[in-house]
């Protein structure tokens, strides 16, 4: 099967394998994929038969295919399902679940559209996606929604590419993890790769070098504090795959704005310094209604991290609210929010579980 594709739109003729697409490849099938091409004005040809020919791309147990739309000539373009350097990342993570003690399945069916590369089974069951090829932070989102329909925790997602400068665009859109370069020629040993974009969180005084700028005016460093998000070392593939399903590693939604994979002790520490809940959930549809929330300040003597998640307690203005004390924490169990339904680990003034974001929106609403 021939795998070079040609792409033309607005003047641009670009040719690329789906095999193995380079930088421009990788964002025409991110960009495409998805789409809703069309027949009748197609960006995307095969030449396979010396004239172009319009075809589409479609996804396939996580591989990409490219199908002619009349169905005729080559039928449809597609490299294997699973690339020798894709297997080996996939046994890599195999092992490791194994050598934990862990139930592993491979190419297992959730019954909700997907089926992930890999499920690790502990304590809670998790997903692990390795992908290779390009993907659209929608379809990442999308398919871990799927996998948490389907009863996992979440979906830990694996990318080979060179971290950060070529990161995937899903990357922190979706529980993530990089790696050290590898040639992948053969396995590695046992924790011979590196887990890189993994972090952590500390409190931090707005000053340099920790903050050039306030992240709350945008103008010089405050001196209050701020948390402050930095990289995890020390850490390889085969932690991620033991700590995972024992909850060891465990995503923080950082503000709405990114999704982070930190430790326990990470997440205590900014739900408590923050008062906010750091549960994250996969959401499939446009975020257009949420309401932008800034970064609240505490005053520098306030700044060591607490001993306990209960202990923080942060200075913020009114009318926000101040939930930072032990009865607003529901024992790090997680119940549906009183006002949206999402999962929350934080209690109201009532002692019924919400996000503090929700009860602050209540508030507003009724006044």
């Amino acid at each position: 099967m021939n795998g070079e594709l040609v792409y033309r739109k607005d003047g641009e003729e670009t040719k690329f394998s789906l095999f193995e697409p380079d930088k421009r490849g990788q964002e025409i099938i991110a960009e495409l994929h998805g789409s809703g091409m069309s027949a009748t004005d197609p960006v995307l040809f095969c030449e396979a038969t010396g004239r172009p020919q319009a075809v589409y791309l479609r996804e396939v147990r996580g591989a990409m295919f490219a199908s002619h739309f009349d169905g005729t000539a080559c039928s449809n373009h597609s490299p294997s399902l699973m690339s020798d350097e894709h297997k080996r990342q996939v046994e890599y993570v195999v092992r490791a679940g194994e050598a934990a003690g862990f139930s592993v399945e491979t190419e297992v069916s959730l019954g909700t559209g997907v089926r992930p590369d890999i499920v690790l089974r502990g304590t809670h069951g998790v997903a692990v996606e390795v992908q290779r090829s390009a993907l659209s932070k929608y379809h990442a989102i999308t398919r871990t929604a799927k996998a948490v329909e389907a009863g996992l925790l979440t979906s830990t997602w694996i990318s080979d590419r060179d971290y950060p400068e070529d990161k995937p665009n899903w990357f922190w859109r979706v529980p993530s993890v990089g790696m050290n370069k590898q040639l992948w020629e053969a396995l590695p040993p046992a924790r011979g790769v590196t887990a890189l974009g993994l972090r952590e969180i500390r409190m931090a005084r707005c000053a340099l070098p920790d903050f050039p700028t306030c992240p709350i005016t945008k103008g010089r460093p405050c001196g209050r504090s701020h948390v402050k998000h930095e990289p995890w070392g020390g850490m390889t593939l085969d932690d991620v795959a033991e700590m995972a399903p024992e909850r060891g590693i465990v995503p923080v939604n950082w503000f709405d704005q990114y999704t982070l994979l930190v430790s326990p002790k990470s997440r205590a520490l900014f739900e408590g310094a923050t008062g906010r809940s750091s549960d994250w959930q996969p959401e499939v549809r446009p975020t257009t209604h949420r309401k932008s929330h800034l970064i609240e300040c505490a005053e520098p003597e306030e700044a060591t991290a607490p001993e306990s998640p209960h202990s923080a307690a942060v200075a913020r203005p009114a009318p926000i609210l101040d939930w930072s004390d032990r009865s607003h924490w529901n024992g790090g169990r997680r119940l549906p929010c009183r006002h949206c339904g999402g999962l929350a680990s934080l209690l109201d003034d009532t002692g019924r579980p919400s996000h503090k974001a929700c009860a602050e929106a209540a508030i507003a609403g009724s006044s």
